[in-house]
């Protein structure tokens, strides 16, 4: 591993774990069923407001799918 400034492919990393983790939060939720929305569940509960969380830390992900458009895609700004 070397040392310096992480590149473009950090913002690729970042997308891609904030999206996994939405969606692994969603399945778990789904899973919870009714005992998610009755509190019966706190470590679904827990996880799903974290994967929410996760998608704004660092940069939206919108704002992620643009950099790389731009940066890692090489296209132009919008």
């Amino acid at each position: 591993m070397q040392g310096g400034t992480p590149g473009p492919e950090q913002q690729l990393i970042k997308l891609a774990w904030s999206v996994g983790e939405a969606r692994l939060a969603e399945a778990r939720a789904v899973l919870a069923g009714p005992a998610l929305m009755a509190g019966g569940a706190p470590d679904e509960e827990a996880a799903l407001l974290r994967s929410r969380a996760s998608t704004i830390a660092a940069g939206t992900t919108e704002v992620m799918k643009n950099l790389i458009a731009e940066r890692v895609l090489g296209l132009p700004r919008e």
